[in-house]
């Protein structure tokens, strides 16, 4: 057959960038994180107005492995580096031997 009278290639064929936008999709709900950084970025640069946006992103990040709104909150500590909590026990002791 000719090029000209062949079909079209079903829209699934067609690279994501040509294919028309699908209409049954919502947008995301916005998380708990989302609702804390949008709050927590307005409340630090309203008390420091001189505070770029970035380093108020940054400190409301910051602020939220501690915030009450986190559903998987931690205490002071750093997780990473799996140090035990004030009266877990272990402490620099324990990592000496």
């Amino acid at each position: 057959l000719p090029t000209a009278l062949q079909p079209p290639p079903p829209l699934s064929m067609l690279p994501t960038a040509l294919q028309p936008p699908r209409l049954d999709l919502h947008p995301a709900r916005p998380s708990l994180y989302n609702f804390f950084m949008k709050d927590e970025v307005a409340r630090l640069k309203a008390a420091n107005s001189e505070m770029s946006h970035k380093e108020a992103f940054k400190e409301a990040a910051r602020n939220w492995g501690t915030a009450d709104a986190n559903p998987q909150k931690r205490g002071m500590v750093d997780t990473m580096w799996n140090v035990p909590a004030p009266g877990e026990g272990g402490g620099a002791g324990a990592l000496l031997g």
